[in-house]
Formats: C-alpha cells, sequence, structure tokens
C-alpha cells in the first residue's frame, strides 16, 4: 500500500534480517508482486559491508534493527561517507532511539520509519508514516511522530487495557497492555490450548505483551514490553525511553536498562552500556547526561559498562541473557553515584551547562490521575513576560556567563527592540504601544543555539497534551495566555501573548501551576481557566494555545559575537517599518498604525491631536493607560528601552566592549526620555502644552539609541 511501505518497480529493497524473521519472510512475497528488486546481504552485517552494498547495489530502502544502523551509522560517520541511492530505512525490533532518525534524516537525506508487528500478526501492525496534513509540520514535530511505532495498518484494529482489563483512553498519555485483533492476526497456537487461552482476552482480543500508549489520532507509541518494564515503588519506568535517551549521548554505542532488585522501592533500573571506540566516558558523566533528559526518580541507580550487548539471531537485543548475567547484582550504597544538584557555575566566556536543577515527583492516583512538580525552579518576578520567564529557564538549566543572566541580559539578546503605536477608535481605550517585536522568544533562542519552536493549535486536548508531556519528561514548558484569563492577575485588559511557565499539574485537583514574572509565588490555575487563557481570540490576535518546548544545548556561545547580532536586529527592527501587529489596510479610515523610528515621528505628530480627535472619554482614558503602556503593558518606551540598556552594561561588563558601554548610558537617556512623558500624562494637574512639547524630544531620542546600537554591533 501507498502509505505503508509503497514498493513499486523502482524500489530496491535491502532486508537485513534473516529469512526466518517474520520480517524478511513478508518481503520474500510483497517485493515480487511489486516487481522491486531484492538485495540479500549474505553473512556480512558490519557497517562497512552494508555501506558497500547498498551504494554498489542500489539500494534505495533497506529493513533492519536498531542495532544493524547503529553500526551502519557508525561506519558511514568515521570515514565520512554519502549514501548515492538510499532514501528510506525500516526500523523494527525495537523502539529506534530519536537521535538515529534524525542523524539518517538531516546527515543524509534518508527517512527513517519505525514498524511494529509480530510473526502472530503476518507480520506488519503499525507504520510511522506521516500524513500529507502533518507534511508542512517542523522537523521536529514530525520526528516527535516518527518516534512512535505508527498507526494500524488496514486490518488490524488496536486498544490498550489496564490490570483489570478495561479499554484506557487514546489520550497519549494512559499507558497499558496492547491488545489487537484482525483477519491476519492468528486465532490460536497449533495444538497449543493452554498458550492461546493466555493470549487472548475474552472477546478475542491477542494479547501482544506491549506496553503502549494510543494518542488521538491513533498513532501508537510502545512505552515497554510488560516483562521488561521497571517497577519502582508502584510506579512503572520505562527501560525504551531511558535506552533511547542515553543513546543520544555521542560517546554511548549501545545501551540497555534492565531491572534489579531493591529492598524499598522493589525494583530499580540499571543501565548497561557499550561505549564508543577510545571513550572514556564515566558513570557520573552517563548520569549527567541523563538527568537533563528524563525525570530524576528514573535515573539508573547505577551504570556498568561492557565490550558488548547479546543479541539474537535477528539482531534483537537478549534481555533475557542480560537480567541471567546480572541477577546476582547488588546496586552500590545511595549517593553511590551523584544525583543532579545545584553546582557553582564556572566563569567562563563559553558556560558549561550544569546538570539540571529541577526534581519532578509525580503520583498515580487510583483514578489514574496525576501531579507532577518541577520542585526547586528558580524564579525571580521581572519587567517583561518573556524576557523573565526565558530568564528563570536559563537559570534553571543551569547555564549563563559569570552565573544567571539578568532579566535585561536575557531581553537584549533576542533582538527584539522595537516599536509601534496604533490609534483605533474602536477600541478601549483607542490607543496602544508596543516596544518589541512579536518573535523574540524565538529570535532568543536561536540566537543562542536553543531548540524551540511555537507549537499552535485549535485543539484544546492538543495544546494541553504538548505542555503535559513536557512536564511529564521533566521540563517546565513556556507558553501564551491571556492576561484577561488568568485569575491571579485580576485585570481586565487583553494581551493573548503573555508569555508564563507551566511547572506541574494536578489532575485530580484540576490545576495547574505556573510562574508568571508579575507573582513573586508559583500561582495555582485551574485547568478549565488556563484552557480558555491559551484559547483567548482577544487583542492582539488569536494564541491558539501557544506553546514553545525548549532543549537546551550544553553550552552557550560566545557571548559577543551573538550580542553584536542582536543589537544589529534591534536597530533593523527601529529602522524597518513593518514590526507592526496590523495590516494597516485592516483599519478603519481615522486608524494609525506605524512601526519603527517612523512610529515614533507619528506617535509624537498624533498625540498632539488627541485633544481635537478623541472625545472626552477616549482622551482620559488614553492618558491613563498611556503610563502602564510606556512603563509596563505592552511596552511602549521606559521599560524595553532600560531593559536594552542594561543589556548593553551587561555585555560591556563580560567583555569589556566600550561600544556597548556607551550603547548603554545613550539608551538608559532614552528610557528616562520616556519615563518622563508617562509622568507628564500620570500628573493630577495635565499639563498639556509640557506634554507634547517633551513629546517632541523622543524622536531624536530614538535615533541617537539606534545609532548607538549600530556601533555596538559593528566589530
Amino acid at each position: 500500500m501507498p502509505d505503508v511501505f509503497n514498493m513499486r518497480p523502482s524500489t530496491c529493497v535491502l532486508p537485513i534480517v534473516p529469512l526466518f524473521h517474520a520480517c524478511s519472510w513478508g518481503i520474500a512475497y510483497s517485493a515480487p508482486l511489486a516487481g522491486a528488486k531484492i538485495v540479500f546481504p549474505g553473512p556480512k552485517l558490519d557497517g562497512e559491508s552494508l555501506a558497500e552494498l547498498i551504494n554498489n547495489e542500489g539500494v534505495t530502502e533497506a529493513w533492519g534493527v536498531p542495532t544493524v544502523w547503529l553500526g551502519l551509522l557508525g561506519h558511514m560517520r568515521k570515514t565520512e561517507q554519502k549514501f548515492t541511492s538510499l532514501k528510506r530505512v525500516l526500523i523494527g525490533g525495537s523502539a529506534a532511539p530519536r537521535a538515529m532518525m534524525r542523524e539518517f534524516q538531516e546527515k543524509y537525506g534518508v527517512e527513517g520509519l519505525q514498524g511494529w508487528g509480530m510473526t502472530e500478526m503476518s507480520p506488519i501492525g503499525t507504520v510511522s508514516m506521516i500524513r500529507p496534513k502533518d507534511a508542512d509540520l517542523p522537523l521536529d514535530r514530525q520526528f516527535d511522530i516518527k518516534a512512535k511505532q505508527g498507526r494500524a495498518v488496514f486490518g488490524v484494529e488496536m486498544k490498550i487495557v489496564n490490570d483489570d482489563g478495561q479499554a484506557l483512553p487514546r489520550d497519549g498519555k494512559s499507558f497499558g497492555e496492547l491488545l489487537v485483533r484482525g483477519p491476519a492476526i492468528i486465532s490460536g497456537y497449533y495444538e497449543n490450548p493452554e498458550a492461546s487461552a493466555k493470549a487472548f482476552d475474552s472477546e478475542g482480543w491477542f494479547r501482544t505483551g506491549d506496553v503502549s500508549k494510543i494518542d488521538p489520532e491513533g498513532y501508537m507509541e510502545i512505552v515497554d514490553r510488560t516483562k521488561d518494564v521497571i517497577k519502582s515503588g508502584g510506579e512503572w519506568i520505562s527501560s525504551i525511553d531511558l535506552e533511547n535517551e542515553a543513546v543520544g549521548h555521542p560517546e554511548i554505542a549501545e545501551a540497555a536498562v534492565i531491572a534489579v532488585h531493591h529492598p524499598k522501592w522493589d525494583e530499580r533500573p540499571l543501565l548497561v552500556v557499550v561505549r564508543e571506540p577510545d571513550s572514556q566516558l564515566g558513570k557520573q558523566g552517563v548520569i549527567d547526561y541523563l538527568s537533563q533528559r528524563v525525570a530524576k526518580w528514573w535515573l539508573p541507580d547505577d551504570v556498568v559498562f561492557v565490550d558488548e550487548l547479546p543479541h539474537g539471531a535477528t539482531g534483537k537485543l537478549q534481555k533475557a541473557k542480560l537480567r541471567e548475567q546480572f541477577k546476582d547484582y547488588s546496586l552500590p550504597e545511595v549517593g553511590g553515584l551523584k544525583r543532579p544538584r545545584s553546582a557553582p557555575r564556572r566563569r567562563s566566556e563559553l558556560a558549561v551547562r550544569q546538570p539540571a536543577l529541577a526534581q519532578v515527583f509525580e503520583h498515580s492516583w487510583s483514578s489514574g490521575m496525576k501531579s507532577v512538580q518541577i520542585s526547586n525552579y528558580p524564579h525571580r518576578m521581572g519587567g517583561h513576560c518573556g524576557s523573565g520567564a526565558l530568564r528563570d529557564l536559563l537559570e534553571w538549566a543551569g547555564l549563563g556567563w559569570d552565573g544567571p543572566p539578568g532579566e535585561g541580559l536575557v531581553f537584549g539578546l533576542g533582538g527584539g527592540l522595537s516599536f509601534m503605536y496604533m490609534r483605533v477608535s474602536e477600541l478601549t481605550p483607542p490607543i496602544y504601544l508596543v516596544g518589541r517585536n512579536g518573535d523574540m522568544e524565538l529570535d532568543f533562542c536561536h540566537r543562542l543555539g536553543i531548540e524551540t519552536e511555537r507549537r499552535q493549535t485549535d485543539d484544546p486536548d492538543e495544546g494541553w497534551r504538548w505542555v503535559a508531556d513536557e512536564i511529564d519528561a521533566g521540563r517546565p514548558v513556556m507558553i501564551w495566555a491571556d492576561i484577561a484569563e488568568l485569575p491571579y492577575l485580576r485585570v481586565r485588559l487583553s494581551n493573548t501573548r503573555h508569555d508564563i511557565v507551566v511547572i506541574g499539574y494536578d489532575e485530580r485537583r484540576g490545576v495547574a501551576r505556573v510562574v508568571d514574572n508579575d507573582r513573586e509565588e508559583v500561582q495555582e490555575v485551574p485547568l478549565k481557566a488556563l484552557a480558555r487563557a491559551r484559547a483567548s481570540h482577544g487583542f492582539p490576535d488569536p494564541n491558539r494555545h501557544a506553546t514553545y518546548p525548549i532543549r537546551f544545548p550544553d553550552r552557550l556561545p560566545e557571548l559577543l559575537p551573538v550580542a553584536r547580532d542582536a543589537a544589529a536586529s534591534a536597530a533593523r527592527n527601529m529602522r524597518g517599518t513593518d514590526a507592526t501587529l496590523f495590516d494597516p489596510a485592516d483599519l478603519p479610515a481615522d486608524g494609525v498604525v506605524a512601526s519603527g523610528l517612523k512610529g515614533v515621528n507619528i506617535f509624537v505628530d498624533d498625540l498632539a491631536t488627541w485633544g481635537d480627535r478623541l472625545t472626552d472619554d477616549q482622551l482620559n482614558a488614553s492618558l491613563r493607560v498611556l503610563p502602564v503602556f510606556v512603563e509596563k503593558a505592552g511596552t511602549g518606551g521606559g521599560l524595553f528601552r532600560r531593559l536594552e540598556a542594561e543589556f548593553c552594561a551587561e555585555v560591556a561588563r563580560l567583555t569589556g566592549d566600550r561600544s556597548f558601554a556607551r550603547a548603554a548610558d545613550v539608551l538608559l537617556d532614552c528610557a528616562n526620555a520616556w519615563s518622563r512623558l508617562a509622568t507628564y500624562a500620570a500628573a493630577d494637574q495635565l499639563d498639556w502644552r509640557a506634554l507634547v512639547v517633551h513629546a517632541e524630544q523622543l524622536p531624536s531620542s530614538e535615533q541617537r539609541a539606534v545609532q548607538a546600537l549600530e556601533e555596538a554591533a559593528s566589530p
């Protein structure tokens, strides 16, 4: 079928599995039926032999288990070869590490697909094919899909059940034993009624022995084999997830996780590792790496290094042999391996990432509901939601230059300084000022090599699933929420792009735990209220459950080059005229919208006409809200210019660059000019003439600030 393997006469397939294995047994029929060429590898399955065979025979797709691909990729990296014909690899037998599929795709242009099935299913059950509607998703989102085993092929039904045999929801979070049925699935084992009775439930569903999740789109993800899952203190730890995270380490060639006895928790994970050649990686290095990627209570209690892992004839890892090998293994005393905790930061230009500060505690309730909390999350109130949230996240990740960065440094590195003025009579109040562009969060992350994207959806369940998945993995997650819908803020003014960070949730109580730059304490927000805040159609536009999943690097780049790039970006924003939230063509005939230095000039000119253009109520509302826009919400001038001045001063302190020191002084003068305007507008006895005269000084002040940023941006 086209949406399964899409074999055709031009296909050349290489099955790197024995013919007695169900996968090859199927290819022996399906390939000739499609007129496709088959290439058999013979006894040589090492990376060098496979690479030569693939390129010499024009293989377009190859099928095998992850162990085979690890060897092939290792050879390709070592020799710096490229594939001349290979377009796709199908990975089965066990879960494929995400890092493996990324390397195939990004380095060699080879699509990696996961397939899952069993001999009892004849044999294919699911394939992780990207559907047309998902083809335009960012690569990270596509890899999220490909990391799962996929959707059921025609003729296969799937469900997951709990220990009592009750069906569980397809929510992408609940996991249980996977059951299947269909016309190509066995009805029993030949002359073995006892095995048949154990293999099927009362309704004829076949028990696969896999522990799985199924999301609302029908994608199935294997969490573990029932015999391999680690049951620790009543909770389940996925050996597959731990293994896949471990092999993402550049010095780990292969890894396996098995359960070993623990006197208190019953079972705890033991990680068995094969290092890359010449690697000196130690136990603590592995723990430090994993601590940034999994919940603390998932971390293995010990790491054992071996020369090789046992595999069967099909290349599958033989965990039964590992369990036998380590059946008498005793875990080290508690504290033998250091768990992540806050550590002194190195003072260096290249800031090295410290172990994650977060700890995640998860409790499963009898009803299946969870309570998850990231503790020790660092938080300080900030001036602006985005830069305050990103500052906290950087500190959580242990990243910075000479210690945790201040909010000004974070804001400035976003390169988002800008200006927009809008007057529309239909608004209440009729004016709006903004002092930054709309992509500061994304630009900041991309400039510093931090992986993120802005995911948006109109499906509230999908939007919450993005958040819950990050929290479940031990990672805080930044989102947009409308301030008018957040009960703890108690404001009526709408702003749909307010950044907050979710650090936990409690399904039983129906609340999420968030941190906000406007509040010192962690806030508990009802999940229904948070959903409304994330689905708002308020000002300036629908936020559509915007979510920023973030993956931090091990270290930040050198400060001065990225600071110069950010300063240049801010100057370009102010020189340009397109950083507006609205198309002027969409505004009423009497409406005004402008940005950059031109926008500052238009604001000043328009301000002088407010007395004639606006009604008394509109004028009073505009004067009342103008100081708020300048110094806080919006944000029109003072706050963002002050943060930009702090950015320049901090860069000058850390690097000794004098042009940034001069820019800091100029930007502080600009910020003070805006603050004086706010003071005039807020006076009990308004001096209209003084207000207008002072506003006329703003364009030249902004012009000097832009020139100072341009000078700082020049080496």
